[in-house]
This record gives C-alpha cells, sequence and structure tokens, in this order.
C-alpha cells in the first residue's frame, strides 16, 4: 500500500471516530467490579461538598450551589470547564442517578449537559458497579475536542474511584481488602491483563512502525521515540512531577505527568528535555558510526535518529519547539501568545503540504489550533523572567543547531537518498 493510500486511510478513520463522538446524542456503559463491600463501593462515589477526602485528585472544589435541590458545582485544575450535578435519585446502597451540565469557565457557556444511573450489586468478589450514561450534544463546535474522551469515561475514572474505595476501606478498618477496580466485560478485562490503554497503544505502534517502514527502521525509529519520551520523563520526576508515556501509532510518542510542572522554566525544561535526550542517542550512534568497522547503517541510524528528532524542535504547536514559543512569549500577554500560536500553526500546515504529508497536515491543523486557541486556565504561576527566558531560549537554538550541524556532517559521508537503502539491509 503506497504512503498516500496509508494516510488516507488513517485520515479517514479519525474523521469517521470525531464524527461518532460528536453525535447529537451518545449512549455509553461501563461496568466496573471493586473489590470492595457494598456499602464502601457506594461511598466511595460519593464526591460530594462534605466529602473533600473523596474528591478526584484533579478537583479544585466541590461547592454547593443549591444544597436542598442537591446541586453543586465542580471545578478542575485544568481551568477549562466546570459541572453543575445535581443528585436526581439517592438509594443507599443501590442506585444513584445524576444529572448535569458542563460549562465554560471563562463565560459559563452551556456546553454538554448528561445522566449517568450507577447500579450497586454485591457480588462474588466485590461490588459490581454498572453506570449507563447519556451525553446530549449542546452547541457543536462548543466542546467539539472534550466529546472525543466520552467513550472512554469508564477508563479514565477507574483509578480515581480505587482510590476512593481504599480511603473508605481504611477508615473502616478494613484493611483485609485490597479495594481494587478493575473494568467488567471480555474486552475490558483484556485491557486491564495488558496493562490499559497506553500499553496497548505501545503495542500497536511498535508493530505499526515495523510492518510499515521495516524491521531496522522501524526499530531505530521506536528506539528514538523511547529514548525522546524518556527525557520528557526525566525531567518530570526531578521536579516531583509523576509522569507515563506511550508511543502513539502514526503519530510517535506522547508524554504526559499527573499534574501541572510547579514553574514555566521547568516546564520548558521538561520540554526541552525530550529533543536533549534525542540528540544524546544520535550523537552517540554518530560517534559509534565512525568507528572503522561500522556499516553504513550507523551513518543511516544516526541521521534518522537526528532528523525525526530535530523535526520535534520545529516552533509549531503541537512539536515540542511550538510548545516552548508559548512559554518564552507569555509575558507579553495570552492575545499575543495566540496570534503567535496560530501563525505558526498556519506556517507548519504549509510546510506539511509543502511536504505532500496528509497526516503531519491533519495533526497540525487539528492539535496545533486546539492547543493555540485553549491556553491552560487553571494554572496560576508567573511568567519566566527575563533572564531565565534568555536561557531556555539559548537552550533551545543550541539543540536545533547542533541537530544541523550533525546531520551536514553524516550527508558528507553517506548521500541522504541513501539512508534508508542502508536502514533496509541491517547492521550486519
Amino acid at each position: 500500500m503506497s504512503l498516500f493510500w496509508t494516510e488516507a486511510l488513517i485520515l479517514a478513520g479519525l474523521i469517521a471516530y470525531i464524527l461518532y463522538a460528536n453525535r447529537r446524542v451518545m449512549h455509553y456503559r461501563t461496568a466496573m467490579l471493586c473489590e470492595g463491600p457494598l456499602e464502601v463501593t457506594w461511598q466511595a462515589h460519593l464526591f460530594r461538598p462534605d466529602r473533600p477526602e473523596l474528591w478526584f485528585k484533579e478537583m479544585t472544589g466541590v461547592t454547593w450551589e443549591d444544597e436542598a435541590r442537591q446541586i453543586y458545582r465542580v471545578t478542575y485544575n485544568h481551568g477549562k470547564i466546570e459541572v453543575l450535578i445535581r443528585e436526581v435519585e439517592h438509594v443507599p446502597p443501590a442506585l444513584l442517578v445524576l444529572e448535569g451540565a458542563y460549562l465554560r469557565s471563562r463565560d459559563q457557556l452551556p456546553l454538554d449537559t448528561f445522566r449517568a444511573e450507577s447500579r450497586f450489586e454485591a457480588v462474588p468478589g466485590g461490588t459490581l458497579v454498572t453506570t449507563d450514561m447519556q451525553f446530549v450534544r449542546g452547541a457543536l463546535l462548543a466542546g467539539f475536542w472534550m466529546r472525543l474522551f466520552y467513550p472512554f469515561v469508564g477508563f479514565m475514572t477507574r483509578g480515581r474511584i480505587e482510590n476512593n474505595v481504599k480511603k473508605v476501606l481504611a477508615a473502616s478498618g478494613l484493611t483485609d481488602q485490597s479495594g481494587a477496580v478493575s473494568l467488567a466485560g471480555g474486552h475490558h478485562r483484556l485491557v486491564e491483563r495488558i496493562g490499559g490503554w497506553p500499553a496497548i497503544l505501545t503495542v500497536v505502534a511498535i508493530l505499526w512502525f515495523i510492518i510499515d517502514l521495516g524491521l531496522w527502521p522501524g526499530l531505530v525509529l521506536i528506539t528514538t521515540i523511547v529514548v525522546h519520551e524518556s527525557g520528557h520523563l526525566w525531567s518530570m520526576r526531578r521536579h516531583g512531577v509523576p509522569g507515563k508515556a506511550t508511543l502513539v501509532p502514526f503519530f510517535g510518542g506522547l508524554a504526559y505527568g499527573a499534574q501541572p510542572m510547579p514553574s514555566d522554566s521547568s516546564d520548558a525544561e521538561m520540554i526541552l528535555m525530550g529533543p536533549a535526550f534525542g540528540f544524546a542517542l544520535g550523537l552517540a550512534v554518530f560517534a559509534f558510526a565512525q568507528s572503522s568497522e561500522a556499516s553504513e547503517f550507523w551513518w543511516a541510524a544516526a541521521g534518522m535518529i537526528l532528523v525525526i528528532n530535530g523535526l520535534n524542535l520545529l516552533p509549531v504547536p503541537p512539536l515540542d519547539g511550538g510548545q516552548v514559543m508559548p512559554l518564552l512569549l507569555r509575558r507579553f500577554g495570552q492575545k499575543v501568545v495566540t496570534a503567535v500560536s496560530l501563525l505558526l500553526v498556519t506556517g507548519g500546515a504549509v510546510l506539511a503540504w509543502w511536504m505532500s504529508s496528509i497526516l503531519m497536515l491533519v495533526l497540525i491543523v487539528a492539535l496545533g489550533t486546539m492547543i493555540a486557541l485553549n491556553p491552560p486556565r487553571g494554572v496560576v504561576r508567573p511568567a519566566m523572567s527575563i533572564g531565565a527566558a534568555f536561557v531556555v531560549l539559548v537552550a533551545y537554538l543550541a539543540l536545533v543547531v547542533a541537530h544541523i550541524l550533525l546531520v551536514v556532517m553524516i550527508t558528507r559521508t553517506l548521500e541522504l537518498t541513501d539512508w534508508f537503502e542502508q536502514l533496509m539491509n541491517g547492521p550486519f
């Protein structure tokens, strides 16, 4: 299959899913098996204003709007949306029915409404919680990207409920039970055994890269992505932020933290550590390639590592370079950041069009525009000082120049047109 048709199929699949997730009325069902008694599991689901110990870690507040009518407001640390929730039915410990609406934080614009009906049933091994959810879409463009995650709400809340079950168990003195929560249903159990969606995405990505590029080029690409994302994770953990990473089919890799970085400077460091680790890998392979017995495969591998890693330094959202730029410009105000980000997205789209890459074009336009128009609002921290911004800018430009210089040196030994052929031949 040609690259054009491969990208066309991927694009068609993405469009189909986006349309599916944005239909007018959406119904989803999730089932979770909680390893705790019925009453304990029931209590673990009541993150009300008077139970702050059970609030999810993303919640910054749960406050009563109308206590008599059991209506409360939930705010989150990302600051983009708020949720109004009303307890319609409360039949302990068997039934909990919630209705609510998502509101856009900055102007309180109503987004989607929802109804979630959770039934609790004692079963061998714990409590089965089955939740039927119905979402009714508001304005199509308001909350457009948020709806892409509705089908995965069960996976996204499983860990939070598990933590709450453990808290209630501990408060009840029931330390002989684990409080573990697993997703019920055949395919859900399979996901749990493999290690969750990040693990599945990683496996699919590895298979895709090897099948699409060939064994040796695929392995070089996978190694590059793993080392690159390890740089992001290393910086997150250095600043006390727990993080995870996964390979993503067709796109590369993704590292994400459990909470925002503590400052703009640490955020910039985290972003640049990905390319820095990738450059260190490319430099090591380049040094090995210079040994007299090394095959031309290693020259091509070093070149591929540096080109892939270097492309991530382009100042285009959602690439690493495009995420550093807003941090450098934030002292000039959000309007300037948004305008510059959109300008960079436009430049990136033109570049992708010139390269005839449909996939890159979709990635830059869709994700880049979303990032540019939806800056983080829940994180309050001062902008970088002029001195810190200068250091970050110098580090960024040094990485760009270093990548370019090494790639030029490699092309003097092995023509760019011969890289892929040498990669396919392998190192032996």
